[in-house]
């Protein structure tokens, strides 16, 4: 099961990475939020709270 890395964007909200490339280091980029529908800023990696 590949694991779908989570990160904080710009807006506030958690964005998942495309399982297409999910090594791929995304801060800095841009990604859709997936709850607002706009084009935000990555900030930083989710980290797990287990």
């Amino acid at each position: 099961m590949t694991i779908r890395p989570a990160y904080w964007l710009e807006c506030g909200h958690a964005w998942n990475a495309d399982l297409t490339k999910p090594n791929e280091n995304w801060i800095g980029k841009t990604a859709l939020c997936p709850v607002c529908a706009v084009v935000s800023p990555v900030k930083e990696k989710v980290v797990n709270s287990r």
